[in-house]
């Protein structure tokens, strides 16, 4: 759970969603959503070193969780990230409804 008054919390998410590679890893563990660090590093064509290390600024920052599996482990996004994400989705898609009636106003 992300913790803390908006005023801490927001410019430390943005921080931690600052770097591209970050965000990029958020949306590859968002469509799978479950995925170790192996697979993470496959899946964006990266060293596992460095997703190792976006990884750890990522739980650091409360977006994803480590969920022991066997001798590995699976990365989640937070329950409160998947629900901004889903909120985020929802808006997109009023926001794409708004602009097609708009389209169909001349």
């Amino acid at each position: 759970m992300i913790h803390g008054t908006r005023e801490k919390t927001w410019p430390r998410l943005a921080k931690a969603m600052d770097h591209p590679m970050r965000a990029r890893l958020v949306g590859k563990i968002a469509s799978r959503g479950a995925v170790t660090t192996g697979e993470l590093a496959r899946l964006a064509e990266l060293p596992l070193a460095v997703v190792s290390h976006h990884l750890g600024v990522l739980k650091t920052n409360e977006l994803v969780e480590r969920e022991p599996v066997g001798r590995e482990a699976e990365w989640r996004l937070a329950a409160d990230v998947v629900a901004i994400i889903d909120h985020l989705y929802a808006w997109a898609e009023a926001q794409d409804e708004g602009t097609a009636d708009d389209d169909d106003n001349p």
